[in-house]
């Protein structure tokens, strides 16, 4: 390492002397929160878009083997860590839970052949995990000057979720209609599929 930028919480690390440049995230007075707005529309978005999964292909290539659903569909984002998912799909709303413990969306899934089935889409208030995070597969714990930004990064964006997409709706309205859904999920199985949302509509 031969100098650093002057820049508070952003390091420009210059290895060998050739004068090739990596940009650090986090140290200093980085800011999570910051981090996530500045990503969040112009990349993260189109990432989810471009290349989630259905969810009908999804459970039936984890059904198959997981392992092959994983490596062809899949992130993980450390040695040991919970394959995570991009996933989207369109279904109709057959429950919903809302409790102080948290809110689900249970969400019949318009079948292309074979048998029907469901996800659960959760609605917060909290919202646990790295799934967001890790889906997207462009952040990376190398990029970040140590663990407890990258951390942070994940518990932003889903704070990020529950201000911007979950908001303030009134989800128990939502029981019968027809939604649509883009979302992070991870550690999942073809009968427990719980996605983060990142992106969440429903027909008027």
């Amino acid at each position: 390492v031969s100098g650093c930028s002057g820049v508070p919480g952003l390091y420009t690390v210059v290895q060998g002397g050739s004068g090739g440049a990596a940009a650090m995230i986090g140290g200093g007075n980085f800011s999570p929160a910051g981090y996530v707005n500045r990503i969040w529309t112009a990349r993260l978005l189109p990432v989810y878009r471009a290349r989630a999964v259905s969810a009908p292909r999804l459970t039936a290539a984890l059904a198959a083997s997981p392992g092959k659903a994983c490596r062809q569909y899949g992130t993980v984002a450390a040695q040991g860590s919970a394959c995570a998912f991009m996933i989207k799909g369109a279904g109709r709303v057959t429950k919903v839970t809302n409790s102080l413990a948290g809110g689900t969306l249970t969400v019949a899934l318009t079948p292309a052949g074979g048998q029907p089935h469901s996800v659960t889409i959760d609605t917060g208030p909290a919202f646990l995990g790295t799934a967001v995070r890790d889906a997207a597969g462009f952040i990376k714990f190398a990029q970040f000057t140590n663990q407890v930004d990258y951390a942070d990064v994940a518990v932003a964006l889903n704070a990020k979720v529950r201000t911007d997409v979950i908001g303030h709706a009134s989800y128990t309205a939502w029981r019968g209609r027809k939604i649509t859904f883009t979302g992070a999920a991870e550690g999942i199985t073809p009968g427990n599929v719980v996605i983060t949302p990142v992106q969440l509509s429903a027909a008027s």
